[in-house]
């Protein structure tokens, strides 16, 4: 076993990132272990064996205990030593070294558990490390929002989720990066219960993204701690507790490796166009779109136009534009802002204008729909993931007025 350690000063913060090398393996090792053959490690074995049911009577004919349940059972099976918990990595070690089968299996896939509620712990940190490499450059090239235009620390709990729905787990359908089976499998296995509570009155604060960040991981982490320890304490067969977790045999397997380089080569296209979407919300940028007089659009980044305009003659079109706070009631045109998204982010047209009007248009029209809830897409370009409000020049209540007065009219989020 050994032991990978990041000390990220900015936040003041330990992650301790501790991977067993020494893995369960499907056919023993030595004298012991060899006279013991082992099914594979996989869910069939689980099924086969009908492991659900072996553990809830072996659950029955342990005394629950006000704490570490685990552990008499552990003891019950044949291995008082197994200690599981934050930075303990318990070891089932092989077939009837010391535990015999079918008991073992459950081992290992408590063994498993473990270690993949400790990669969750370690996750939020380099989650974090990763956030502070890409946030500081966004906030830099789009400016920091002015004062009291921060944004509520929930919607930074997706860049979280985005990065432990990575996180691999054993079980025989698991490979590391197989996004959509491990954001599924968070969610079906208690990622609920692990994630922080985030009150309407906590922000992201663009200005000072060390702290903010640092704040939000410490929260992960302490829930992630709080519900290792209650399933560790709960007795086996409660109706949340661990053998609800381990039920199926998803955590019987071959226990995987992963670093932060690997998660930071899967998440950072998204984290990054995530990021800009939330600072340029924090300025009230918006898309406006006008039915008819569209032109130049190949002379301003900020504009596209598309055909379909109405009877007055004339491509339809949509702008990105926000308010001009100092001069209260005027918008502003965001050229500079949408050059960077696609000369220096890569962004197209498409992406920047019509990927937020498809998420409006599908989502019942409501300003900034976020479909995804808390497991954001592994996709960058999916539509709401860079997402603005939404003004139209064609809405019924449009007057004679400027345009900031018009689209407050339609609700959008303008002060």
């Amino acid at each position: 076993m050994y032991s990978h350690t990041i000390l990220l000063a900015a936040y003041g913060l330990w992650a301790i990132a501790a991977f067993p090398l020494a893995l369960p393996s499907p056919q023993g090792l030595g004298t012991g272990a060899d006279s013991c053959p082992s099914e594979a490690l996989n869910n069939d074995t689980w099924i086969e064996l009908d492991l659900d049911n072996f553990l809830l009577e072996a659950a029955h004919n342990i005394t629950p205990a006000e704490t570490n349940n685990v552990q008499a059972l552990a003891e019950y099976f044949g291995a008082p030593n197994f200690f599981c918990g934050l930075d303990n990595f318990c070891n089932a070690g092989q077939p009837c070294l010391p535990v015999t089968t079918p008991a073992w299996y459950v081992m290992v896939a408590i063994q498993n558990w473990n270690q993949y509620m400790n990669s969750l712990h370690t996750a939020v940190m380099f989650a974090t490390s990763i956030m502070s490499l890409i946030i500081p450059q966004v906030v830099n090239d789009f400016n920091p929002p002015r004062k009291g235009r921060d944004t509520p620390m929930k919607n930074m709990i997706g860049l979280f989720t985005l990065v432990l729905g990575y996180i691999p787990w054993s079980g025989q359908m698991t490979k590391f990066g197989d996004f959509v089976g491990n954001a599924r499998f968070s969610l079906a296995h208690g990622a609920s219960r692990i994630k922080p509570t985030v009150q309407p009155d906590q922000f992201m604060i663009w200005s000072d993204v060390a702290a903010s960040l640092g704040g939000l991981a410490q929260d992960y982490q302490r829930a992630i701690g709080v519900e290792l320890k209650r399933l560790l304490d709960s007795p086996i067969d409660a109706k949340d507790g661990l053998g609800s977790i381990l039920g199926g045999g998803d955590f019987l397997g071959i226990a995987q490796n992963f670093s932060q380089a690997d998660l930071q080569e899967r998440v950072t296209d998204v984290i990054t166009r995530r990021a800009i979407a939330l600072v340029l919300q924090a300025q009230k940028a918006f898309i406006w779109r006008f039915p008819n007089g569209c032109q130049n659009e190949e002379d301003f980044a900020d504009v596209l136009c598309m055909d379909g305009g109405d009877d007055e003659g004339g491509m339809a079109g949509y702008k990105l534009i926000k308010p001009d706070f100092k001069r209260h009631g005027n918008a502003n045109a965001m050229h500079k802002e949408a050059e960077l998204l696609i000369k220096k982010y890569g962004m197209t047209k498409d992406e920047i204008f019509l990927g937020p009007i498809r998420c409006y248009e599908n989502n019942g029209r409501q300003q900034l729909a976020n479909p995804f809830g808390d497991i954001l897409p592994q996709d960058k370009s999916a539509d709401c993931l860079f997402n603005l409000q939404i003004c139209s020049k064609e809405d019924p209540s449009w007057k004679g007025e400027g345009i900031i007065k018009n689209c407050l009219r339609q609700g959008l989020d303008l002060a």
